[in-house]
């Protein structure tokens, strides 16, 4: 009975615990929509474009200004929330790995433990 639950433990429990931390860390990634910000990285800001015609020169140069202007908050925006997300995935990766090593632990400490315990109780 012990020897299936450390067969459990170290296995399919094992495997369990790794796949909870990889499926967390999908949902972190679709959360903040990293694939589809990187698609979008360079459009505008909310597709606040200007369109006009038969503009004179100086104010062609304006409409393009601020077209400019909503590409680079654009930019600046969705970088942001990349990098955001970027720093959530790296504290859930060390997260994960924190859990996994006690998870791996907590069986061998109970096991030795008490063993400790039991032996200073005599040096």
């Amino acid at each position: 009975m012990i020897s299936g639950y450390f067969v459990w433990w170290y296995g399919t429990g094992l495997t369990e615990a790794y796949a909870a931390a990889m499926a967390a860390m999908t949902r972190i990634v679709y959360l903040f929509s990293v694939s589809q910000l990187g698609k979008t990285l360079f459009d505008p800001w909310k597709n606040d474009v200007i369109r006009a015609h038969n503009l004179s020169l100086a104010d062609q140069l304006k409409v393009w200004q601020l077209n400019l202007a909503s590409r680079i908050v654009g930019f600046l925006v969705r970088s942001l929330v990349i990098l955001a997300a970027l720093f959530v995935l790296v504290l859930l990766i060390l997260l994960s790995a924190v859990i996994l090593l006690i998870w791996i632990a907590t069986p061998l400490l109970a096991l030795v433990l008490p063993l400790i315990g039991v032996t200073r109780l005599f040096v």
